[in-house]
């Protein structure tokens, strides 16, 4: 049975006032709306999962999300990591969408999906993330003590700076 001939459409709200109008239940889209509203979420959220509920829905044949289940699920999010190529942070919020429909909606628990492959993650560079802000100087003054015992660390001043302020060349604010 296709998504459409339950009476449930992946439409905007403008079906919301016509479910309403001829006395249907209100379409999937509409309560998953619904209850991203009631739970206080924002627009971009309701905007993100929406969309992403409709392309896993387009995605299935246009079955009807109830007659589907984790294995749909497991595939649909494979398919985004391998043949979508999208981002790790792409295919968790497609899976956090996904995850709201089932447990939220439709009052279903989706089964841990162990079997799904997951989007590459990019490589870090730890070297200078771990660093703290305050160790740079403190390496910076190091290496300058260390020039300046092998005979190095001092620098030129022009004109008459080196007579007026004699220790100046070797400091470390240069």
């Amino acid at each position: 049975m296709s998504y459409r001939d339950r009476g449930v459409g992946i439409t905007g709200h403008s079906d919301a006032v016509v479910a309403a109008g001829s006395g249907r239940a209100p379409r999937l889209i509409d309560q998953v709306r619904e209850r991203i509203r009631v739970k206080h979420y924002s627009l971009k959220t309701e905007a993100a999962y929406c969309g992403w509920i409709r392309r896993f829905i387009l995605a299935n044949g246009k079955r009807h999300p109830r007659d589907m289940g984790g294995p749909d699920v497991e595939g649909f999010l494979s398919r985004l990591a391998v043949e979508g190529d999208v981002a790790a942070s792409t295919q968790n919020q497609a899976l956090a969408a996904l995850l709201f429909l089932y447990r939220e909606v439709l009052g279903q628990e989706l089964p841990w999906m162990a079997s799904v492959v997951r989007a590459k993650r990019p490589a870090r560079c730890c070297r200078s993330s771990c660093e703290t802000p305050c160790a740079r100087p403190w390496r910076a003054l190091a290496t300058h003590a260390a020039d300046f015992r092998a005979g190095f660390g001092a620098v030129f001043l022009p004109h008459a700076l080196a007579r007026k302020y004699p220790n100046a060349a070797q400091e470390s604010v240069w």
